[in-house]
């Protein structure tokens, strides 16, 4: 049986962590110029020409904001916030410059917003990598 895509990267890693390597979570990453939580929640489609953003929250009112992260392909540091939607936004579009010609990986995700206490991540996507332009 011969695995493509998805199923073959998430097959690699699962194999890497039970051998003990450590796996990034970027190393399990789709090439795709989108993402979205689980039930189509909220997503991201990256244009790279541009540098621009289009979210969505397909569940406005829900007291949850909806945050875009990346970073660099081979740079070892914090994943950096492209966007944030407020609740109540159904969607979207947002600019962020990036460094040309590189390789980023994107995710969304959900938090929730809780007043007695901190925000609380409820959902993600998994990781998907495209090229800036």
């Amino acid at each position: 049986m011969h695995w493509k895509g998805p199923r073959r990267a998430t097959a690699v890693a699962g194999l890497l962590v039970a051998m003990g390597v450590s796996a990034t979570p970027a190393s399990a990453s789709h090439y795709l110029d989108w993402a979205q939580v689980p039930g189509n929640a909220a997503g991201v489609v990256f244009h790279p020409y541009g540098d621009l953003f289009d979210i969505w929250d397909n569940r406005p009112g829900d007291s949850e904001y909806t945050v875009v992260y990346y970073n660099y392909k081979r740079v070892k540091d914090r994943w950096k916030e492209a966007g944030v939607v407020k609740d109540g936004v159904k969607s979207t579009r947002l600019r962020h410059n990036l460094a040309e010609h590189r390789h980023i990986y994107f995710y969304i995700a959900l938090w929730g917003h809780d007043p007695a206490g901190p925000p609380e991540q409820i959902l993600s996507s998994d990781i998907s990598e495209y090229r800036t332009t």
